[in-house]
């Protein structure tokens, strides 16, 4: 019988894939980054070192050692950079205020005030904000527009700085928590993928890099899906369930996506697929760490911490930010449907249309099991939702890029290779129908008949 042909060889190499992204990165780190922050002829000694360990094949600790030098050059450098440069007073842009505000929002809580209710007009030094090539004052200085949480953490790390006489800088902590995730993605990704695609695409992706400069805070939120999807591939919901909350717990932006996974985590519980128990238990993890972080303020001050966290996005509370960026209402904007950019814009631009994609995502939820359906869905969901926003600015791009991505991770774990296994995958073994069996001779009849009576250890038959 003609037998198969031998699947054909893959025709794209994950090694010159991993080096052209990391050409990317750092080209994409010389076209973004000021040269008070970048030193453009370093780039491309550390991309070589990069190159030579991929090609000669080094060893998993030469690879990782190579990905943290690499990491080191495009984005641990120039935030340490832009901090000095943000103290020194000499920076000509940077990011509309949340690094500084953070900062000060500690001071005041350790002085025993509500971060919610100080002026931080003083602290952005008469900033301001270039919309679509206009300047305007920055809104963000009668709001701190960021969940408790993005203060709190900050607590251990900017008070003894504080106590010091230390120039306090949220950036620290951002540092670790990307230090963190650089090893221990590295590694994962050696480990179980022989390649460094994943960390790459999170960590070193130019739509992320310049924000981590400027010190926002979507280092915190990518550490709490990195933590969800690691979780969900281990099959322990409750766990990624609660990093997902302590990411939320700084920043609603991660609220559509949340809203999706309460989705799932109900549908596994009416398919069986998750205990009703351990469902009950991750909505918990999810929702406590915000209720309690939140919890104190709005007992404090409700109204001031409900303006500047809810309100002040849904464009209800002024000074507005205004309409602007890529999204549905900044259309709308250039169509001269809407006149005023700083007005409230109407609800069937922003809201309406992102209620309906959240149902359209926990529909789909709804029908589908897997992690990696689940990453989908708040890839589509979360850009949806900024989408349909007042400014949907360059700082959110990175969100549905790393969702997707991380469906590498919360996907299955790859089995090992068995024996014969060609460039495919690891061979399957499949019962293969045999030919019949020749018949008994007629001489022994007996014998064929001994042969083919069933014993005790035998199958029954079907």
């Amino acid at each position: 019988m003609p037998t198969a042909p031998p699947p054909p060889a893959a025709f794209i190499d994950a090694r010159r894939v991993e080096l052209v992204l990391a050409c990317i990165v750092a080209g994409g780190t010389f076209l973004l980054g000021p040269r008070f922050l970048v030193v453009p002829s370093l780039l491309v000694p550390v991309l070589a070192v990069y190159a030579v360990a991929l090609l000669r094949r080094w060893s998993p600790a030469g690879r990782l050692a190579a990905f943290l030098l690499l990491l080191a050059a495009v984005a641990a450098g120039p935030t340490m950079l832009m901090m000095d440069a943000t103290h020194t007073g000499s920076p000509t842009s940077g990011h509309d205020g949340g690094v500084i505000v953070t900062a000060r929002a500690v001071e005041e809580l350790l002085a025993g005030h509500d971060p919610y209710t100080v002026d931080y007009a003083g602290d952005l030094r008469g900033g301001s904000l270039v919309v679509d090539g206009l300047r305007t004052e920055n809104p963000i200085r009668d709001h701190y527009p960021y969940s408790p949480g993005a203060f709190l953490l900050q607590v251990p790390f900017i008070g003894p700085a504080l106590a010091l006489g230390l120039w306090p800088d949220a950036r620290w902590l951002y540092l670790l928590v990307y230090g963190a995730l650089a090893v221990g993605l590295g590694r994962w990704s050696l480990r179980e993928r022989g390649d460094l695609l994943v960390p790459l695409l999170l960590l070193a992706n130019p739509l992320f890099l310049p924000f981590l400069w400027m010190g926002e805070t979507d280092i915190l939120l990518l550490a709490g899906l990195v933590g969800l999807a690691w979780a969900l591939a281990r099959g322990r919901p409750v766990a990624g369930a609660l990093a997902l909350g302590l990411a939320l717990s700084t920043k609603l932006l991660l609220a559509p996506f949340a809203l999706v996974f309460l989705a799932w985590l109900l549908a596994g519980a009416r398919q069986g697929r998750l205990a009703r128990a351990a469902a009950v238990r991750a909505a918990a993890a999810l929702a406590l760490p915000a209720a309690v972080t939140a919890a104190p303020f709005l007992l404090w001050h409700p109204g001031a911490i409900v303006e500047d966290v809810l309100l002040f996005h849904a464009g209800l509370a002024p000074p507005r930010y205004p309409i602007s960026g890529a999204g549905f209402p900044a259309l709308l904007f250039d169509l001269d449907v809407i006149h005023d950019r700083w007005a409230a814009a109407p609800p069937w631009s922003t809201l309406l249309p992102t209620v309906a994609a959240l149902i359209a995502a926990g529909a789909w939820v709804w029908r589908r099991t897997r992690a990696t359906d689940l990453l989908v869905a708040g890839a589509a969901v979360s850009l949806a939702s900024v989408y349909f926003s007042r400014a949907f600015t360059t700082t959110y791009w990175w969100l549905p890029v790393a969702l997707l991505s991380l469906t590498a991770v919360a996907g299955p774990r790859p089995r090992p290779r068995e024996e014969g296994a060609g460039a495919a995958g690891p061979a399957v073994r499949e019962a293969a129908p045999s030919a019949p069996a020749p018949a008994a001779p007629a001489a022994a009849p007996a014998a064929a008949a001994a042969g083919a009576a069933p014993n005790s250890a035998s199958r029954p038959a079907r």
